[in-house]
Order: structure tokens, then C-alpha cells, then sequence
């Protein structure tokens, strides 16, 4: 029994060093609205999709990287300022490495309505890379302490030039 509290303090101590290691190392960086840019390349109908679609180009052009955790279409006049949001660490998302784009397709309204193309986007350091790591470990306990002690990932919206057409 001892011994087994003993561990568990051992493994808790050891995540907490970790993250604040992790942290402490790499918690700041870029951000996105600086170095990630995005822009409505072309239109097409594809075949299999009931409403036009649109080509949605994003650019990384900084060295860093960053979590892509979701695209689509904003329809309406832009917010004038987005307030600071956060998103959870173990959620999904897609990897935009340093110096690189990404093609996404999105729905394009055909009914003369002001839309353009929205990301939610998130600088990625180190640190978000040990405690996603630690959420998907194979012991409980580390799961446990990493779903405590790491806070949520603070994301930026991104959007495209509004159009009508």
C-alpha cells in the first residue's frame, strides 16, 4: 500500500516537472494572426457536393508550428473583435508545420450573401506536445494529473477577405 502511494506521488511529481519544464522552455510564440495568412483561391462544383464549393488556402510562413483545429465558412459581416477563446488539449486537430499551406474546401454561398472563410488556430509549442502526450498515456494516474494541472489552449480566429459572389 505504501509503496503504491509512493509511486503515485513519484509519477505526479514526475508530470508536474515535465510540464513546467515544457512550459518554462517553449510557452510563447507567434502569433497566428502574424504569421498564418488565409486567402479563397477558386470555386468549383464538385461533383458529389449539392452546393458550390470553394478552395480555402492557409499559409504558415513563420518557422513554428501550429494546430489547425477547425475551418468552414462564416456567413455574415465579420465580428469586430473576437474574444479570447480557449479550446481543450485532447481535442482534434491538424498540424500546419513551419513554411508550409494547406488546400481546404468549404461551402460558398451562391445567394449574394457577405461570407468569407474562418480558422480556429492555435500556436503549438513543445508544451502542448507533452501534455497532449501525457492525456494519451497508457497509466491513469498520469491522465488524471495532466487533465489538471495542463490549462486550455488559447485560440485565434482567422478569416479571409468577406465576398459576395
Amino acid at each position: 500500500m505504501r509503496r503504491n502511494i509512493a509511486l503515485a506521488v513519484i509519477m505526479l511529481g514526475f508530470v508536474v516537472l515535465l510540464l513546467g519544464f515544457a512550459w518554462l522552455v517553449d510557452s510563447t510564440g507567434p502569433s497566428p494572426a502574424q504569421a498564418v495568412s488565409l486567402y479563397i483561391e477558386s470555386f468549383t462544383n464538385a461533383p458529389g457536393f449539392p452546393n458550390r464549393m470553394a478552395w480555402m488556402v492557409i499559409t504558415n510562413h513563420s518557422s513554428t508550428s501550429f494546430r489547425l483545429l477547425a475551418w468552414n465558412t462564416f456567413v455574415g459581416p465579420l465580428p469586430v473583435t473576437a474574444p479570447q477563446q480557449t479550446s481543450s488539449l485532447d481535442g482534434g486537430f491538424s498540424l500546419l508545420p513551419g513554411q508550409s499551406a494547406l488546400r481546404v474546401l468549404i461551402s460558398a454561398p451562391t445567394n449574394g450573401q457577405l461570407w468569407s472563410g474562418n480558422i480556429r488556430v492555435a500556436y503549438n509549442p513543445r508544451y502542448y506536445q507533452v501534455g497532449h502526450n501525457l492525456l494519451h498515456s497508457s497509466s491513469d494516474l498520469v491522465k488524471g494529473a495532466a487533465s489538471l494541472l495542463i490549462p486550455p489552449i488559447r485560440v485565434e480566429e482567422l478569416y479571409t477577405t468577406p465576398r459576395t459572389d
